[in-house]
């Protein structure tokens, strides 16, 4: 079983970022894409990533700014990345709708936790959406995750 490493893709170069990509996709690549990288080439830049092979992890930090997050929000759940939350009643998932009503939602987090060694929380939170990793999937022998960081701003 292959454990991969999240790598971060913090980098303004698109050559850069293909060597990056082409060098650890075949380990298992997952790349997280940082709000830089989403503005500087858009959208399009999250089926790039994929298509050399990579999985992602799309980073974004919008909980600072309400009438940004709207909008940014929107644009992100076009994208498709596979690490997010899931309605409870098996519709799609939509920002939009999350944002609005996050109890009908619930992780799908033991998905990736059983096959990644560190989480690095930096993730939308309000009280009434679901917790990623609870005290179950902490005890849970599959759980591979052995570091937790959160790099989230709470200010």
């Amino acid at each position: 079983m292959t454990n991969p490493v999240i790598t971060a893709l913090d980098v303004s170069d698109r050559e850069a970022m293909k060597k990056l990509i082409s060098d650890l996709a075949p380990f298992g690549g997952i790349f997280k894409l940082g709000l830089e990288m989403f503005v500087g080439f858009g959208p399009e830049i999250v089926r790039e990533v994929i298509a050399g092979g990579g999985k992602v992890m799309l980073d974004l930090k919008l909980h600072d700014i309400p009438n940004t997050v709207k909008k940014a929000a929107k644009n992100a759940g076009r994208a498709p990345v596979k690490v997010r939350e899931v309605r409870r009643d098996g519709t799609a998932f939509s920002w939009p709708d999350f944002l609005a009503h996050p109890d009908e939602y619930r992780s799908d987090s033991m998905r990736w936790g059983q096959r990644a060694d560190i989480l690095i929380s930096a993730h939308f939170w309000n009280p009434q959406a679901p917790v990623y990793l609870t005290r179950e999937n902490l005890a849970d022998p599959n759980l591979s995750i052995r570091f937790i960081g959160d790099i989230s701003c709470d200010i």
